[in-house]
């Protein structure tokens, strides 16, 4: 079993699909259900599509694959999707859950309600519910049809050292065969682990990016449209063929999907192209924004990454250096030449306010929030010769090429989907601003602010100065958020 997430995002077991190349071969199978009237109705075939994107996890026991969409077929979102939500507490002890599930795969079927949540653990929970082989990948609902849980195992009946127990009371070996074990609950994935570890992940492409920010846009799905719920099933939609146009060509299994919901815009190759060859300055107002179909230079021609690599690459050279000791002296020496003569002179009060009166005057260029073009390539590198990046928090070495790329293409893919929020004029302000603060987490750079932002509301010019920004990945900078300053 499996059920989509959004519209093009399909999630099943690490263990029903456990990798990339087995993902090419298997097909999603919509609407494999019995009508009111007990009639089978035609079901619908539609190709996954791991190249784009494919994720898995085995300790969590979760896989997440594209699904292609096909000429002459329905649009996926017309069969709608279950939308994940993060916030845990959906469901607590001695709730009800229900699963809808194809076990043995047969057509779908419901175990509504009277299925209790017996326990909570760190990334599973254990619940009552009457499940069969095949039922694995099968979504977990609370009473509110939210769904908490990705199903994939039964929990069988164990003495103190940890043996299996038959039904019969002896300890089970694999010759009695599954149906002898005496199972006690069925277990599931909680969501909220699963999305954690989605918004984890740092190696992915554009696209997959893109891909995975639609899971958490807060879109919410429409019902789903109808589908010849009366129909007979006819010669051409009641078999699925194998074809050449079928990945490989090869079919070996089919994924019979259940009640999914989606909501979202099939046009995402559009908006990747985008995010690829646009690009502004993070600090750009919203209001600045230029019009989306304006296109900028594509990623390797950026002249602001082209200068950044080229700053970078002075200071490999020996051209150039962020400190130099005995020149340090000489401008100390000469910003303070003016107060030197008085400096005896002056009361605690009046030496403030002079030091004051002179950053005033001569700090007038106040750096914004780009830390691939003021930090990395200059700031943050660690003493020759390796002159790398260092992180903060894990004291892991980067090629800072490499962390000025990939921030550079950070930058790239806020400004997309900044303009996709803008763009939504249903919006109020509040959700804007919601909106744009889980951009920023969502997209995190490889820079850390050691002083939280909160405590300045994220204004200029503290947010970009440079006594607060650290190298850090960005796993690191978004798991750790802003509850605490650095040790």
């Amino acid at each position: 079993t499996g059920f989509l997430v959004s519209p093009r995002l399909l999630m099943t077991n690490n263990h029903v699909l456990p990798s990339l190349e087995e993902a090419k071969t298997a097909l999603a199978e919509f609407n494999y259900q019995n009508s009111i009237n007990g009639e089978m109705l035609p079901s619908l075939a539609y190709e996954l599509d791991p190249l784009t994107l494919f994720i898995t996890h085995k300790e969590l026991d979760y896989s997440l694959v594209g699904v292609r969409e096909k000429q002459g077929l329905p649009p996926l979102k017309d069969f709608g999707w279950n939308p994940l939500i993060e916030e845990q507490g959906k469901v607590i002890i001695g709730e009800y859950v229900s699963i809808i599930q194809h076990p043995n795969g047969e057509p779908k079927q419901l175990a509504l309600r009277e299925n209790r949540i017996i326990d909570l653990l760190e990334n599973f929970l254990h619940y009552q519910t009457d499940t069969a082989p095949g039922s694995s990948g099968s979504p977990v609902f609370n009473d509110q049809w939210e769904l908490v849980a990705l199903h994939h195992s039964g929990v069988p009946k164990m003495d103190k050292q940890g043996n299996y127990l038959a039904i019969d009371g002896s300890i089970w070996t694999d010759a009695m065969g599954e149906d002898k074990l005496d199972w006690v609950a069925n277990e599931g994935v909680r969501i909220s682990r699963i999305i954690q570890d989605l918004k984890s992940r740092q190696d992915l492409t554009p696209v997959q990016r893109q891909l995975r920010s639609q899971l958490f846009d807060g879109s919410q799905p429409s019902l789903p449209a109808a589908l010849n719920k009366e129909k007979k099933p006819s010669k051409n939609t009641s078999v699925i063929e194998p074809s050449s146009q079928v990945g490989s060509g090869l079919v070996t299994w089919t994924i019979p999907l259940q009640i999914s919901v989606g909501l979202g815009t099939p046009e995402f190759d559009a908006i990747d192209r985008q995010t690829a060859i646009q690009s502004l300055p993070s600090s750009t107002a919203l209001t600045n924004l230029p019009p989306i179909e304006d296109e900028m230079p594509a990623f390797e021609e950026d002249p602001e990454l082209q200068a950044d690599l080229q700053q970078l690459e002075r200071v490999r050279r020996g051209e150039i250096s962020y400190y130099d000791p005995a020149q340090d002296i000489q401008d100390r020496d000469r910003y303070y030449s003016d107060l030197f003569p008085q400096f005896d002179s002056l009361s605690p009060k009046q030496l403030f306010e002079s030091f004051h009166t002179l950053l005033k005057q001569t700090h007038t260029k106040q750096l914004g929030y780009k830390p691939s073009t003021y930090l990395y390539p200059w700031v943050d590198l660690q003493p020759p010769p390796k002159l790398n990046i260092r992180s903060i928090y894990s004291q892991l070495e980067y090629n800072p090429e490499q962390i000025i790329r990939e921030d550079r293409l950070i930058e790239q893919m806020r400004t997309s989907r900044l303009r996709e929020i803008m763009s939504l004029e249903s919006l109020s302000s509040l959700q804007v601003r919601e909106r744009i603060d889980f951009l920023e987490m969502e997209l995190p750079y490889n820079c850390e602010h050691v002083v939280p932002q909160s405590w300045f509301a994220k204004a200029q010019p503290m947010k970009g100065d440079l006594h607060h920004l650290f190298a850090c990945e960005s796993k690191c900078n978004s798991f750790r958020g802003n509850n605490g300053v650095a040790e």
